[in-house]
């Protein structure tokens, strides 16, 4: 019998290599192909980020998992608007860190 599907309102803890935690919500994450994946899976059941719902970024830093945090919810807040969303800001210093892991977490 497989895991039933979790609820888009379920909330998921991403931990930074610093130890610092957030909560979003799994649909807010679902702009992440990886952990939508990773939570949508039935075959996942057995992996322990779907049993506690916790993700820990062992090499990300507090600071990039804020921003892909950030993003997730500004991509939820304005997808399917029909108005212009506002620009989403990138500090120069973050953009290599950010970019490397947006593009492991399929963002």
């Amino acid at each position: 019998m497989s895991a039933p599907a979790l609820d888009p309102s379920t909330p998921i803890t991403l931990v930074s290599r610093e130890g610092v935690e957030f909560t979003v919500t799994l649909g807010a994450l679902r702009v992440s192909g990886v952990l939508s994946r990773l939570f949508a899976s039935a075959d996942a059941r057995d992996f322990e980020e779907q049993r506690t719902r916790t993700v820990r970024l062992r090499d990300v830093s507090t600071a990039i998992v804020r921003k892909i945090v950030e993003y997730c919810e500004y991509r939820q807040t304005y997808e399917g608007s029909n108005k212009a969303p506002p620009p989403f800001e990138i500090a120069g210093e973050d953009a290599i860190e950010l970019l490397m892991t947006a593009n492991f977490l399929d963002v």
